[in-house]
């Protein structure tokens, strides 16, 4: 029995539909202090790359965080790299810089991250990864699992110094980190504006 006929087996009765999932899944920022098991991030990765890719090519590739010291250093360099950066130093006129507070942490307390990698060969390979996030978070969801993307991390984990220390070879590029847990409270639904639509061109 593969990872995901088991996860299909074990959430049976308890699962819900596809269309529910698009319009529940929420970005967590509120985790238990729990850990996630092995055998549920390979689950995880296991749905992820059922998405689809251009001509197949199955750019992707993950790199998994869970040890506390390290999620802490990723975390106190992004915000030290992040209280500098023009965009934020500009809305922190308005409000605390968040990145100045030492006890604000960019993964909000997750015990995982997995950062989604992409190689540099491929027609379009960071959109192919971006499908295979949204499969991880939808069935993250489905197994009762918070996710959130953390667009804080980018600029540290794509520098040569990060990318060594987490094994990230030459060639790949994380593309988007996202963190996984179980939440500790309901995230409230984020109300969505309609569709924009630009033209309809009928027949």
């Amino acid at each position: 029995m593969t990872l995901i006929e088991e996860a299909k087996k074990t959430t049976k009765g308890a699962s819900i539909s596809v269309l529910d999932a698009l319009c529940d899944r929420r970005a967590v920022r509120h985790y238990m202090d729990k850990a996630i098991d092995e055998k549920t991030i390979r689950t995880l990765l296991e749905f992820a790359v059922q998405a689809p890719s251009a001509i197949n090519s199955q750019p992707w590739s993950f790199a998994i965080v869970q040890k506390p010291d390290l999620l802490n250093e990723i975390s106190d360099g992004a915000k030290k790299t992040l209280a500098q950066d023009p965009r934020w130093k500009s809305e922190a006129k308005h409000a605390p810089n968040r990145f100045l507070d030492p006890a604000f942490n960019i993964f909000y307390g997750a015990s995982t991250l997995i950062i989604v990698c992409a190689t540099q060969e491929g027609l379009v390979p960071e959109a192919d990864c971006y499908l295979a996030c949204q499969n991880m978070m939808l069935a993250a969801y489905g197994m009762g699992l918070g996710t959130c993307p953390i667009g804080l991390a980018w600029d540290i984990l794509r520098t040569d110094s990060m990318k060594q220390k987490l094994g990230i070879p030459v060639g790949h590029f994380p593309v988007l980190p996202i963190i996984v847990g179980y939440p500790s409270e309901p995230t409230p639904r984020t109300p969505r504006n309609p569709p924009r639509i630009l033209n309809w061109i009928g027949a």
